[in-house]
């Protein structure tokens, strides 16, 4: 292991307004030698569904030295026509092997407001180096339920299949009686063999008999087809678990 040559101190360069702060931020070399920070304006400070239709476009910064320095925010120009708007994190910009850029990000719908208002994440595409945008679509036609996702989750395994970790309502829970924050979750992953064009759910999911279940997960590659899910289990508990789990089957 090499020691860092330089380290530069710490400078705020996004800063956080009366109203709204910034939260999510994802960064990718979009092209040889530049960088680009996706991040938006989230977490409004009422109540989600006064807040539907706003701050889903979110804005690019580019730095061309190493994140010494970095432009003035540019809007995405990202179509959003879906349910609900962006905010509370859970973006992840990935650039898969066949050299498409997908955004994906965690959405607040209008369907489950008594209840943290979040639903399935919303993905686009570019393939022409972040130039362009499709619009958003939701990530599967599934029945639409709780979920939450974390910022920086999706990977690709060697066999190029994409994996994207979540945390939804644990079925325990019914859905008219499930609350943010005081019932679990279970971790679960999205899988697609497509380049992104299509996405199921994992056949297994990871559990746990806590007060909060199975939060923020995030997994790794560590054998053909055999990943290791990490993940915040409640907070009365300061370690973390993990949990080996067969979810790519």
């Amino acid at each position: 292991m090499q020691l860092a040559r330089t380290i530069a101190q710490p400078e705020i360069f996004l800063r956080h307004t009366a109203d709204l702060c910034f939260i999510g931020q994802d960064v990718i070399e979009m092209r040889p030698g530049e960088l680009w920070l996706f991040t938006r304006y989230g977490r409004p400070p009422t109540h989600f569904a006064g807040n539907m239709g706003q701050f889903t476009d979110p804005v690019i910064l580019k730095s061309r030295d190493g994140g010494r320095t970095w432009s003035e925010s540019t809007p995405m120009g990202l179509l959003w026509p879906i349910d609900g708007f962006m905010s509370d994190g859970g973006t992840s910009v990935f650039r898969t092997r066949s050299g498409k850029v997908l955004f994906i990000s965690h959405r607040n719908g209008s369907k489950y407001r008594h209840c943290g208002s979040h639903g399935l994440a919303a993905i686009s595409e570019s393939t022409d180096d972040g130039r362009t945008w499709s619009p958003a679509r939701l990530l599967t036609d599934e029945p639409e339920d709780i979920q939450y996702l974390m910022n920086q989750r999706l990977i690709q395994l060697a066999s190029g299949r994409l994996v994207l970790p979540t945390c939804a309502r644990d079925p325990r829970v019914p859905l008219e009686k499930f609350g943010e924050g005081v019932h679990p979750t279970v971790g679960l992953c999205y899988l697609s063999d497509d380049d992104g064009l299509t996405w199921r759910r994992s056949r297994g999911q990871v559990q746990q008999m806590t007060d909060r279940g199975v939060q923020e997960p995030v997994v790794g590659e560590y054998a053909p087809n055999r990943l290791v899910m990490i993940y915040r289990r409640s907070e009365e508990h300061t370690s973390e678990l993990q949990s080996p789990c067969n979810l790519v089957c």
